[in-house]
């Protein structure tokens, strides 16, 4: 049985594995490190060693270095990204069956934003070209970014609702849409009728029927439309479109017929035999511990982030929240000032405070930099004139604090620490927050709505001095 895909990135000569990409510094309004990209090779079992499954629906994005999208390099989405071919290896690496992506354009990529590319069999790899595109309005400097290259992962919602479902509820009955040689017949084959959902678009019923496609010799897709019709094309298929076989036509006569509906859901252990043993379009189902995400740090290696681990956490004899825990009152002087002495850092990872006064309505964005799990980062935190602002970070550190000019000489702004906890490690679900202590009794009820986890914090509203607080979560790896 093939194991899941085994996915790396090498370089253009595929002779070494790429563990960082230094795109060095670049002026704004310029492309770095040029404009024709670098050129990277995503590979799925290089030389066969595992016996890796195909890699499918596969995605291409970009995050921050701590797996965020808040930077503008995410969110504006400057680095670019484009797909040209697929190759085969040299140990049994078949891609017959696949298309080159032959991507003329760059497609930005980021928050909410990623590149689709074609699916990688064993021992095949695709040619991206990477590149960043500085915005003439960048100001950003020294910015770490990560690479996520994901499989089966579908480009929207598998499904807002099922169709055509049968029986258990889960298993259709039939072999739905399965596309099989109408032996004798010149150029015609038999579909059975079916049902299928892909991309949030229902795709009606197919009915049972014989199709004939063209007599010129050729190799023909057979599709199910989203209007229900079935039909065949020898170049691409239109788009929310459904592939069901593929068809050689040769002096007329169908030569072969190749299956290439695609089943989701029969890969994940644990299923009953029942839905294993015979998969459908109908059967639903995305199985999240199949997928396979890598992310690429500048200045970091590849690391696989397709577990979780049960995590506790103990906070011994916490601080309760102070306005001035960080610094002392600093008084503004109408211009941006960056304060890097006199600082006290967090007594445990939590968010940063800024509180001011009101004397001539003091406005602006003050800034903390420091570390987050160990990464710098910085939080940008609106000022309250006349009173607290509270940050989303959880800093372990804090090297900076900028004033904004929007504060003059009459008013002062303190940095402090608030309620709000970060945990060691990142987590991908407000419910992998599942129990929490204070003080030895059980406060797990005071979970709910109090977990952030884009920044892996808990709110714990009012934190009283020396109190102990226990946490248990499930931590990504």
């Amino acid at each position: 049985m093939a194991v899941d895909p085994n996915v790396q990135i090498y370089n253009s000569a595929d002779d070494a594995v790429i563990t960082a990409i230094n795109f060095a510094t670049g002026d704004a309004g310029a492309y770095v490190l040029s404009s024709a990209g670098v050129e990277y090779h995503i590979w799925n079992d290089k030389g066969a060693v595992l016996g890796s499954s195909k890699m499918t629906s596969v995605k291409i994005t970009v995050r921050d270095s701590d797996g965020q999208e808040i930077e503008p390099l995410t969110y504006q989405h400057w680095v670019e990204i484009k797909s040209t071919t697929i190759e085969e290896g040299a140990d049994g690496g078949d891609a017959s069956d696949e298309t080159d992506d032959d991507m003329a354009d760059f497609q930005p990529v980021g928050k909410d934003a990623y590149l689709s590319i074609g699916d990688i069999p064993s021992d095949c790899y695709r040619i991206i070209f990477v590149r960043v595109n500085l915005p003439t309005s960048a100001i950003q400097a020294g910015v770490t970014f990560s690479i996520y290259v994901t499989n089966q992962e579908p480009a929207a919602s598998i499904t807002k609702w099922h169709t055509g479902i049968h029986g258990d509820g889960v298993i259709p009955s039939g072999n739905m849409l399965e596309v099989t040689d109408n032996a004798g017949a010149d150029s015609k084959v038999d579909i059975a009728s079916g049902y299928a959902l892909i991309n949030d678009i229902e795709i009606i019923n197919g009915a049972s029927q014989t199709y004939t496609i063209s007599t010129t010799d050729a190799t023909y897709k057979i599709y199910l439309s989203r209007a229900g019709v079935i039909s065949s094309t020898t170049g691409d298929i239109p788009s929310n479109s459904l592939e069901i076989a593929r068809v050689v036509i040769a002096s007329n006569v169908v030569s072969s017929v190749t299956d290439k509906r695609v089943f989701i859901g029969n890969v994940r252990s644990g299923l009953d035999a029942a839905k294993t043993a015979t998969p459908h379009i109908g059967m639903i189902y995305i199985a999240t511990d199949t997928k396979i995400t890598y992310t690429c740090y500048t200045v970091d290696t590849w690391t696989a982030l397709n577990a979780k681990k049960a995590e506790m956490i103990h906070f011994q004899d916490l601080k309760a929240a102070s306005a001035t825990h960080i610094h002392a009152a600093i008084t503004g002087t109408g211009a941006s000032q960056d304060i890097t002495a006199d600082i006290t850092n967090p007594d445990v990872p939590r968010v940063a405070t800024l509180t001011m006064t009101n004397v001539t309505t003091p406005s602006g964005i003050g800034t903390i930099t420091g570390l987050v799990r160990g990464v710098s980062t910085t939080d940008a935190i609106t000022l309250v004139a006349g009173g607290t602002a509270t940050g989303v970070k959880p800093f372990d550190t804090i090297t900076n604090i900028n004033i904004p000019a929007g504060v003059t000489a009459d008013d002062t702004v303190s940095v402090g620490i608030g309620d709000i906890l970060g945990l060691p490690k990142e987590i991908n679900l407000t419910t992998d927050v599942y129990k929490k202590k204070v003080n030895n009794e059980d406060k797990t009820i005071e979970l709910s709505g109090n977990i952030n986890a884009t920044y892996g914090t808990v709110d714990c509203a009012t934190i009283i001095a020396n109190e102990e607080t226990t946490l248990w979560y499930l931590a990504d790896y």
